[in-house]
């Protein structure tokens, strides 16, 4: 069941313009969210919706799935103390010092993440 029109929140959200650039904006949408691709970056929206299995019906629940699925500082902060060392989240990236690449992505996945562009 839809809980609320989302209707000129998505329309401002398909304007490039919204994000500073010229290029198309691609959406994706699924049962319980939008996606809005802008070049490199990705948006996403949780659809004001009520189902058996998920509420999103107010912003306060939807605002709280978002947070549970990816709190940035936590996650950088557990990395930095495995692996020792120093870094930071900046827009939007968590930036860890040194070459650790493939034994973050070697933890990512045993932490369930699903890596895009890595081997």
């Amino acid at each position: 069941m839809i809980a609320d029109n989302q209707d000129a929140v998505v329309e401002m959200l398909k304007d490039p313009a919204t994000y500073g650039e010229a290029g198309p904006v691609e959406t994706i949408e699924t049962h319980i969210s939008r996606i809005f691709l802008v070049g490199r970056r990705a948006f996403k929206m949780k659809r004001a919706v009520k189902l058996p299995y998920v509420d999103f019906s107010t912003p306060e629940l939807r605002f709280a799935a978002c947070e549970k699925e990816v709190d940035l500082k936590a996650l950088s902060k557990e990395l930095k103390s495995k692996f020792a060392c120093g870094g930071t989240v900046k827009d939007g990236c968590i930036r860890l010092q040194g070459d650790k690449k493939k034994l973050v992505q070697k933890t990512l996945r045993e932490m369930g993440y699903t890596l895009e562009g890595g081997e």
